[in-house]
């Protein structure tokens, strides 16, 4: 369910859209950028929203869909004031997060150019290769598909995730022969 997209949610703040979603059994949130807003904001103010909020988050198993490209093209506002982009709070709370194209065709996006953004954007922490095997096992985790379907696609994953893997140590093992 697209929740926490928009700033207002029914005259309220957006974060609320999330809290209803969840409370109308989505188990993924499709931006959440609001609900990591939040979070950050009652970390600090009021540690026991902060907690209730975050356990509810965890113990559904919520997984949050970032959809870069759209956020910045459509929505602005969602970054504006914040020192680290949802995706990063969202990691150092816990949350399952997957990138994920919102509006492929309006957007001229694609899987490539979501990632490419953060890294193009600095999102340095986000872009480790370690929270980005973490993101994209999540998404699989977090798949409408059958738990055999989703056993396929992990092995098929891990397996590319060690070509790629090779390709990087066996590039690094020659720079430093030369």
């Amino acid at each position: 369910m697209h929740a926490g997209e928009t700033p207002n949610y029914e005259g309220g703040e957006g974060f609320k859209s999330v809290l209803d979603a969840i409370e109308m059994g989505a188990i993924r949130i499709g931006h959440g950028i609001q609900l990591a807003k939040y979070l950050k904001e009652t970390e600090k103010n009021n540690p026991e929203e902060f907690n209730r909020v975050l356990n509810m988050v965890k113990e559904k198993g919520i997984t949050v869909e970032i959809c870069g490209v759209c956020n910045i093209q459509s929505i602005p506002i969602n970054s504006e004031g914040m020192e680290l982009h949802a995706i990063q709070i969202f990691l150092d709370y816990g949350i399952p997060v997957t990138i994920c194209t919102d509006n492929d065709a309006i957007c001229g996006t694609n899987i490539s150019k979501e990632y490419t953004q953060f890294l193009l954007t600095g999102h340095s922490n986000f872009m480790d290769w370690n929270a980005i095997k973490k993101s994209v096992r999540d998404g699989v985790d977090a798949a409408f598909i059958s738990d055999a379907d989703k056993a396929d696609v992990r092995n098929e994953l891990e397996n590319r995730i060690a070509k790629v893997q090779k390709l990087y140590d066996d590039k690094v093992k020659s720079r430093k022969q030369n």
